[in-house]
């Protein structure tokens, strides 16, 4: 049996007597296995710092792993002293090394973790702390060097394939590596015991605080936070790529930095900023790399802040290639209070968020779920405006509301381009009312307003609300059927400016009528990336009852709408109107329908061509004396 094996946990001074007999010739600890013997549900707080211990006095670099894969406590208390006038505080502690040796130590587990989440089971090793200050792993420091602002210990701490898990509310950090030479961390979870979204966290300390200023670079971080009041403290030489979620201040800086810290495709989800600076520091804070901020309706609040005057930014500088979607947040500072930093090819808001338009079957990795959360398959953030949704079953999207609307809307593709945005619904079988929207504006001062496809009982009508008016709309009676499964269709074709032109409605892939924008809506629908003043357009659905069930929602280019030589309106009198248009041949194209039906109405006929004259508008009743539309399709 080697001289490892023969260590006790129970004894930890005849551990370190049996050091200069062969220790040094391990680098592998496996907790697992004898002396130690964890298995999933122990508390493994003693065997890892007994562990680390001996490790720090054979100063032999060592793998400590768990090889059984599951989940393991650390109940043991906090272990706190002062060094040099720094007081760590962990309840598992990296050992104090010299000035002249150098350590690494890895901890992992057997295998990649699986990171689970809200419906979805954690896999690989996890360690579950219980603890309520301090720190869950902190290092002792020994020397002092290069002037820095605390001591040293010589150790490198190193994660891989691990989860960590604080309490629900933690009021503990994760990870303190401020007093060591270097960190990386591959593979890691810093999560806490709340798994769902936009947890309300009230602590102070983040799940990793970096290495202070002067450290030996090689700060290496693949990493996956959630819920922690705070993410990453930032230091210098830092590599750092991967997912920070609901996560109040992601980045935070208080001295440190001014060796750039590199973000390698970094999302950030659900943050209320990106980088908060917690003091005026006197150091720059250099960032570069490439981020992607997915936020809430309500976050970020901005994108750069800090604890103090925003003069303060003033020290954050570099170039961040910036991708931002939705469009409610992630203001930037005047530029008179930041320093030299700048984002490119940022995208504020809901245009150009994607690639592709979006599609939505209303599959979702779990269910039930309440929040709409990404689109399947092309991944569009989708999130409510208002009311409340449900995904009750795979493929089936509800409104859990039931007295008002609930309106869920999508990023478009581009900015003013010409597309359809269809959903395919099963109607409810006595009062069903939906509404499908296109060129929905999200924000800005015209907020709310756009275009819908609006299906009530069995009547269609298709109108807009723009410049806080309701445009008169078209309607089709009699077009769906209740209780009917039916793709509901709004189309919009666009001019060169991104104005709509023209609005049109489709049942089940039949054109029932359209609507032509004046001038003046035309021009409130000017697309323009600058949200504080002109439309983002969005596209959308909305839901005023429960029992209509969605199936799928998607958006796709399209051609312009055939040529339209003529158009107009009129008013029947006693069922029927003259249309005057010398133009007019044997042969034109001549559709109509209804305007909005105050009184009776009968079934419109088809119109009646007068070559080199004009054409008859008759309905089949002759006390139908309402409005009419009427294209002229050609000559």
């Amino acid at each position: 049996m080697s001289t490892w094996n023969l260590l006790s946990v129970d004894n930890p001074a005849l551990a370190r007597a049996a050091l200069g007999v062969g220790l040094q010739n391990l680098a592998v600890v496996d907790l697992c296995e004898a002396p130690y013997n964890l298995v999933p549900d122990d508390d493994a707080t003693v065997a890892l710092n007994t562990a680390l211990a001996a490790v720090g006095e054979s100063g032999v670099s060592s793998r400590i792993y768990f090889s059984k894969p599951g989940d393991y406590t650390l109940n043991g208390d906090l272990q706190t002293g002062t060094v040099l006038g720094y007081t760590y505080n962990g309840q598992v502690l990296f050992p104090a090394v010299g000035i002249n040796d150098g350590l690494s130590v890895v901890i992992a587990g057997s295998a990649p973790i699986g990171n689970g989440g809200a419906g979805r089971p954690s896999n690989g090793v996890r360690l579950i702390s219980n603890a309520t200050d301090g720190w869950i792993f902190d290092c002792i420091p020994s020397h002092t060097q290069f002037s820095a602002d605390n001591p040293w210990t010589n150790v490198r701490p190193f994660f891989e394939d691990i989860i960590i898990q604080a309490p629900t509310d933690p009021q503990c950090g994760g990870i303190n590596a401020l007093t060591a030479q270097s960190f990386r961390c591959r593979g890691l979870q810093m999560r806490t015991g709340f798994i769902g979204g936009g947890g309300s966290q009230t602590g102070t300390k983040e799940a990793i605080c970096l290495p202070q200023n002067l450290n030996c670079g090689q700060l290496e971080l693949d990493v996956n936070i959630r819920n922690w009041p705070m993410g990453i403290r930032l230091s210098e030489h830092t590599l750092l790529q991967g997912l920070i979620s609901n996560v109040k201040y992601p980045l935070v800086a208080d001295v440190g930095g001014d060796h750039a810290t590199h973000m390698s495709k970094l999302s950030l989800v659900e943050c209320d900023t990106m980088v908060h600076l917690e003091a005026d520091i006197g150091h720059l804070v250099l960032l570069s790399g490439t981020v992607e901020f997915e936020a809430t309706l309500s976050a970020p609040t901005a994108l750069l802040s800090s604890a103090g005057a925003t003069s303060w930014l003033k020290n954050i500088r570099g170039n961040v290639s910036l991708r931002m979607t939705p469009d409610t947040g992630g203001t930037l500072p005047a530029t008179s209070e930041l320093g030299d930093i700048s984002f490119s090819n940022l995208t504020r808001g809901l245009p150009g968020a994607k690639d592709l338009h979006p599609h939505d079957t209303f599959t979702r990795q779990f269910y039930p779920q309440t929040n709409p959360g990404l689109s399947w398959p092309t991944f569009h953030p989708a999130y409510v405006a208002t009311g409340s949704f449900s995904v009750s079953a795979e493929g089936s999207l509800v409104s859990t509301n039931g007295t008002s609307q609930s309106r869920m809307i999508y990023p478009a593709k581009d900015r003013g381009v010409t597309r359809t945005v269809s959903a395919t619904m099963t109607l409810d079988a006595t009062s069903p009312h939906v509404r499908v929207h296109v060129g929905y504006i999200v924000s800005g001062i015209y907020a709310l307003r756009g275009f819908f496809v609006d299906v009530t009982g069995t009547n269609l009508r298709l109108y807009g609300y723009v410049n806080a008016t309701t445009t008169a709309y078209c309607r089709k009676e009699g077009a769906v059927s209740l209780g009917g499964t039916h793709v509901i269709t709004a189309k919009m074709v666009v001019d060169p400016m991104g104005r709509p032109a023209v609005v049109s409605a489709f049942v089940d892939g039949v054109k029932m009528c359209s609507y032509y924008p004046t001038e003046a809506e035309r021009e409130y629908m000017v697309p323009n990336p600058n949200a504080a003043t002109y439309p983002v357009m969005g596209d959308g659905l909305s839901l005023y009852e429960e029992g209509s069930v969605v199936s799928d929602f998607r958006v796709m280019d399209a051609p312009a709408d055939e040529w339209v030589a003529a158009r107009g309106t009129a008013t029947l009198s006693s069922g029927s109107v003259t249309i005057t248009d010398a133009k007019i041949t044997a042969n034109s194209v001549v559709r109509v329908w209804h305007g909005v039906i105050t009184g009776s109405a009968g079934s419109l006929n088809a119109p009646s061509l007068s070559a080199g004259s004009g054409f008859d508008i008759t309905a089949d009743a002759g006390s139908d004396n309402n409005p009419v539309y009427w294209e002229v399709v050609s000559y």
